[in-house]
């Protein structure tokens, strides 16, 4: 899908998340406000510890300021446990109505060797027709 380097990227709670947009134009259709974008997401363990993807919390707003909150268990139906220096990536989709819009977001991570759960920033990015 998209051989190029990420866009935007951010480590947080040694975490870092990776994620590089594209526009679908193929699939969209400006006639009926239907703007079609996928991203692609890697999310690397930059930590010590064995840590497992628990959830996700996207906040979706499209050119004309309407956010949307998408919550949910994990990404594309799976919940990866990631070793030090592992990476997991996938790849989703996000129709607007605007031809502009960003995403942003967490998600909920727990390491295994104690359970304990943190959140890992996904960064700001944008969805736009020149992606």
């Amino acid at each position: 899908m998209i051989d190029k380097e990420a866009l935007y990227s951010t480590i947080s709670e040694n975490i870092k998340i990776s994620v590089t947009p594209l526009f679908v134009a193929e699939k969209s259709r400006p006639e009926q406000n239907f703007y079609l974008f996928k991203y692609r997401v890697i999310v690397t363990n930059k930590g010590n510890e064995k840590v497992q993807l628990l959830s996700r919390c996207w906040k979706i707003r499209n050119g004309n300021q309407k956010e949307e909150l998408v919550r949910g268990p994990g990404v594309v139906g799976k919940t990866p446990v990631l070793a030090p220096n592992e990476s997991f990536s996938y790849e989703s989709f996000c129709p607007l109505s605007t031809p502009t819009g960003n995403m942003r977001g967490y998600f909920e991570f727990m390491i295994l060797r104690n359970q304990t759960k943190f959140q890992a920033n996904i960064p700001l990015f944008f969805l736009r027709l020149d992606n």
